[in-house]
């Protein structure tokens, strides 16, 4: 990410810290956020505009189908979606605290 910014947003040099053997290993771009993020706050949101499994949302990568089982699955535990993935009342509540689902159920 850096050394794209290096001389597009202003002069500039790129210093790896790392060797040329090392550079190879590296993966050429990190992966998605979706993909390696915990879901559950997104889940309720999801939840929340009428869309569980958020299968109606044009996002570039969907949503890994594991990750948003457990997500559902913790969301669940914690009241804020019934036993058909639709929000509750109290899951309303806590998606309006700007908090992860479980500190909101706190």
């Amino acid at each position: 990410q850096r050394a794209g910014r290096a001389g597009r947003e202003a002069p500039g040099t790129v210093y790896r810290c790392w060797d040329q053997a090392e550079d190879g290993r590296l993966a050429r771009f990190p992966s998605p956020e979706i993909r390696v993020a915990d879901l559950t706050a997104f889940a309720l949101q999801a939840a929340c505009w009428g869309d569980p499994d958020a299968s109606g949302l044009a996002l570039l990568d969907a949503p890994p189908e594991g990750a948003m089982a457990a997500a559902r699955e913790v969301l669940g535990a914690v009241g804020a979606v019934g036993p058909d993935g639709r929000v509750t009342e109290r899951g309303v509540r806590m998606s309006r605290l700007g908090l992860h689902p479980r500190l909101a159920r706190a």
